[in-house]
């Protein structure tokens, strides 16, 4: 049991670094100030300033928590799966 807790554990870290990862390449909705493009979700965590030659700035605090929402939110989801399957596979 500990092994399979383990597994499921590994598998939210790295899904959770793929999921926010591949959310950096969508851009964040539109309402928000004019002059900046921000990418990252549900938080921004990449922007650039809309003006050439400008660099995109991490904003650590939000790749963090966008980093453990994701990781909660895969765990959630294996979790249940493997708890679904089982109870149907006890049937």
């Amino acid at each position: 049991m500990k092994v399979k807790l383990v597994m499921i554990i590994l598998c939210s870290f790295i899904g959770g670094i793929f999921i926010t990862l591949i959310t950096g390449i969508l851009a964040y909705p539109k309402d928000n100030l004019i002059g900046a493009e921000k990418w990252g979700f549900p938080f921004y965590w990449l922007s650039r300033p809309v003006y050439p030659g400008a660099e995109k700035v991490i904003n650590w605090a939000n790749l963090l928590i966008d980093f453990f929402i994701w990781i909660i939110l895969t765990f959630m989801i294996i979790y249940l799966v493997n708890f679904f399957f089982s109870k149907v596979k006890k049937k």
